[in-house]
């Protein structure tokens, strides 16, 4: 239950600050500003939702932080 909370405070918190990308970004682009915002793990396939993107990204201790990336 606590990990659930946790993620989804920082799935929430990453979403609000936001993050610039321009309309020419592209799936690389976009997995390394996921990999920088959470730090250390592994990304899954970044995927378009709407006019932004989302990237799950696995930590090593087995936790996910969902990013997303938008043009804003």
């Amino acid at each position: 239950m606590t990990i659930l909370i946790v993620f989804a405070a920082m799935t929430a918190a990453l979403v609000v600050m936001g993050f610039k990308l321009g309309e020419d970004a592209n799936p690389a682009d976009v997995e390394l500003a996921a990999l920088e915002w959470v730090g250390i793990g592994a990304s899954q396939v970044p995927r378009r939702d709407g006019d932004n993107w989302e990237v799950d990204v696995v930590r090593p201790d087995g936790s996910m932080v969902q990013v997303s990336l938008g043009e804003e």
